[in-house]
């Protein structure tokens, strides 16, 4: 959370940028967003005064959020709903449907801690709660009294419409009270829910336990090993950050198989970019905005990527991207998110290969610029069947934990604000392919407070052949 500054300090940075310092030194050395920057700069610049920087832009008194009416309710009216949403989600739909409100995400927060409903899972667990058999049963009647009424006084044809209605109420009476009796997991959250890893709970919103700024203390074991159909083939999608600050460039990297494991380098990627308006942006290979580079041609272990492309993001909000791979064996959709923020805890860069042969060796890099002052750990969450090391070139691993289908790789980082540290290391995938991996991303740790980044890193396993390759690990590291 960055200091608040008086309004001298805020002229005194305004005055060292108009005589000619770099905003970007500036606003790193002070903790500030460039964002924040520009709306003082403007501020200034448009009344010739520092009158308006005096104000207190923070809620007090009666306009703050303890006092706003109606506020818990519609935070736990959006939990009912959407349970899955993550306090930035739930922060957005409330602004939506009360404009004047303008909470912050951190209000919601403190809202949702509150009731006890600081997780995705704890969230699950509330809603279940209150899925009372009372109301389908009250269903039930109302059609019975339905089909009383209608025998009385209409067609057969009548009775025939209505029956439907009362024959799957009381199906759905019947599965509530089923599932009900089968709520037994560590979670108390009923098995529908349940069907897979916690990371995978809502399969259309892959950010489900990462918006919150709450970590389990006994983290979940993810999905590393992607259940897919590979009749189609292997598509990886990653981008080198999953949080940006306004007007970054997005670097986007690909890895495509086909069904076998081979690497495909003639596909017609496709790429949508939805921004948080709704407009959208579209690159390609065919319009040149996506660019295939020469290491992609035959199944070898090069730790660039086989396609790449670039994106400014102005806007503040959610990205969506949707990905179109076409080739001969068809087209395969997939998606994938990012984020832009006005302001970060954490610029965390990530370095990586999207699509590996098994039996070469990969790093991994990841580069952490803290906006804040940091002493702690930082995890990680890989399968268990991959093989790491380290790599010398960046801060060695602390410690590596076994966890079940996982392990976690954990780094001690103590970390001044505007400081930056480089962790990693290489490792080996199993020799499986096709496959579809994913690495957890980053957990920050401290005694009071946590933070998880947005996404992780997904690795297309392609095939296994007899082949030449240089040691793409050692290359990297120079």
């Amino acid at each position: 959370m960055y200091k608040s500054l008086s309004s001298a300090e805020k002229i005194s940075l305004i005055n060292r940028v108009l005589q000619g310092e770099s905003v970007s030194k500036v606003c790193r050395e002070a903790g500030i967003s460039r964002t924040i920057f520009y709306r003082w700069l403007a501020e200034y610049k448009k009344t010739k005064l520092s009158q308006s920087l005096l104000e207190h832009r923070r809620p007090r008194g009666q306009s703050h959020w303890r006092h706003v009416s109606g506020l818990e309710e519609l935070v736990l009216q959006i939990v009912m709903e959407y349970p899955h949403f993550s306090a930035q989600r739930i922060t957005d739909e409330i602004n939506k449907m009360s404009p004047k409100t303008e909470v912050s995400t951190y209000t919601t927060y403190m809202l949702l801690k509150r009731f006890d409903l600081t997780t995705p899972q704890k969230r699950i667990k509330h809603v279940a709660s209150k899925k009372e058999p009372q109301a389908v049963t009250k269903k039930i009647s109302q059609n019975l009294d339905d089909l009383m009424r209608v025998s009385k006084h209409s067609s057969a044809r009548a009775m025939g419409a209505i029956l439907p209605q009362v024959v799957g109420s009381c199906i759905t009476l019947a599965v509530f009270f089923l599932i009900a009796y089968h709520s037994s997991n560590k979670f108390g959250i009923p098995w529908w829910f349940n069907n897979s890893p916690l990371d995978q709970i809502s399969q259309k919103n892959d950010k489900i336990a990462k918006d919150t700024k709450v970590v389990p203390q006994n983290p979940p074991q993810a999905d590393f090993l992607q259940e897919a159909n590979f009749k189609w083939g292997v598509l990886a999608v990653n981008t080198n950050k999953s949080r940006y600050l306004p007007h970054e460039k997005v670097k986007v990297s690909f890895g495509v198989l086909d069904n076998v494991g081979g690497t495909i380098c003639n596909a017609n990627l496709i790429l949508k970019i939805i921004r948080p308006t709704g407009k959208d942006d579209l690159l390609s290979v065919k319009n040149g905005s996506i660019t295939l580079l020469p290491d992609c041609w035959g199944n070898k272990g090069t730790t660039h990527s086989d396609y790449i492309t670039s994106y400014e993001a102005r806007e503040i909000g959610r990205y969506e991207m949707e990905l179109i791979a076409e080739t001969e064996n068809g087209s395969y959709a997939g998606k994938r998110s990012f984020l832009v923020l006005d302001s970060l805890p954490f610029s965390i860069q990530r370095t990586g290969p999207s699509r590996i042969y098994p039996p070469t060796l990969y790093p991994m890099v990841y580069r952490v610029r803290s906006y804040r002052d940091f002493e702690g750990t930082i995890s990680q969450m890989i399968p268990d069947d991959f093989q790491i090391s380290r790599l010398p070139t960046v801060l060695g691993y602390r410690a590596i934990q076994s966890m079940g289908e996982s392990k976690m790789v954990s780094w001690h980082v103590s970390l001044k604000k505007g400081e930056e540290v480089a962790l990693g290391y290489e490792f080996k995938a199993p020799y499986t392919s096709p496959q579809l991996y994913t690495l957890g991303p980053l957990q920050f740790r401290e005694p009071q407070f946590a933070f998880v980044d947005e996404s992780g890193w997904q690795i297309a396993s392609d095939a296994i052949m007899t082949h030449n390759f240089s040691n793409v690990a050692s290359a990297s590291a120079k």
